[in-house]
């Protein structure tokens, strides 16, 4: 399946990884610090809504003082988990994803 946008032909993985791509940016600009001391690293859930076989979320941090990007590890294994969403108070991260029958689901995770 191919999309037209703007005069270039851009197959449909492309723009799910451009997708991808605007969230992760959209992600950075929301990020939180977790103390004082640790000011310059700030973490982030991301989610691995792809066609290939994945792990699901991860933890990733990004230290702004060098900018580095890192994989910390795998929260929880999910199927194409598109959206997530964690409710801090009481500690549950909610995802929408596509589940094995390629229809959507919603998970809750502990």
């Amino acid at each position: 399946m191919s999309l037209w946008l703007t005069g270039l032909h851009i197959r449909l993985e492309k723009c799910a990884q451009l997708f991808v791509f605007i969230s992760f940016i959209f992600c950075l600009g929301g990020c939180q610090s977790i103390s004082d001391e640790q000011s310059r690293l700030n973490y982030f859930l991301v989610g691995s809504y792809t066609n290939e076989p994945d792990q699901g979320v991860y933890l990733v941090s990004y230290n702004e003082s060098d900018d580095l990007l890192i994989n910390e590890r795998v929260v929880v294994s999910a199927t194409d988990p598109s959206y997530l969403n964690w409710q801090p108070t009481i500690n549950k991260l909610y995802s929408i994803g596509r589940g094995l029958d390629k229809k959507s689901v919603i998970n809750v995770y502990d």
